[in-house]
């Protein structure tokens, strides 16, 4: 709870205390997953009617699907049957490349060690293809859509749709 402008955490630690998970259901029973930005300004829930307990969220740098794979497959285990893809059109995959990660990581590395070359191979390969460029928010959208359709992995009754949200309209 956020009191007089300041967080308290202590206010954070008392609201976990509290049994809110006493009546939910046992199981997971997710039907929808949800791979989107780690925006703020993004709520997938109002923004595209989604029902609180039956949407699982996933949220990282750019809503990047091939970055949480494992996940996506997990919730397969779980019933899960269709992923969504939700892009913004204000996101910083759009002016923010690998490279420049790349350059602010090296800048300000913890230590020396965390400099090596292994280190450095290690962590730019993780990113070194980041970022969208100029590439036309659909297209993004597209790409992701794609390369979960066609993952031999994805169960084949599996429905997976693409969303781009309009940052200045909030339209969909």
């Amino acid at each position: 709870m956020i009191t007089g402008g300041t967080f308290d955490p202590s206010q954070l630690v008392s609201i976990h205390r509290q049994p809110i998970y006493i009546n939910r259901v046992k199981s997971v029973g997710r039907v929808v997953l949800l791979v989107t930005c780690m925006d703020s300004r993004i709520y997938p829930h109002e923004q595209l009617g989604l029902g609180i307990n039956d949407t699982a969220i996933i949220r990282n740098a750019g809503g990047a699907v091939a970055e949480v794979l494992t996940t996506i497959l997990a919730c397969q285990k779980f019933g899960v049957r269709h992923f969504m893809v939700l892009k913004h059109t204000d996101c910083g995959g759009f002016r923010l490349q690998g490279r420049e990660i790349m350059e602010h990581y090296k800048a300000h590395a913890k230590s020396k060690p965390a400099l090596s070359a292994k280190a450095v191979e290690e962590v730019s390969s993780e990113i070194r293809e980041f970022g969208y460029g100029n590439t036309p928010i659909e297209e993004v959208v597209l790409n992701d859509v794609e390369f979960l359709r066609k993952n031999p992995l994805i169960y084949e009754d599996t429905v997976v749709s693409g969303w781009a949200l309009d940052d200045e309209t909030g339209k969909v």
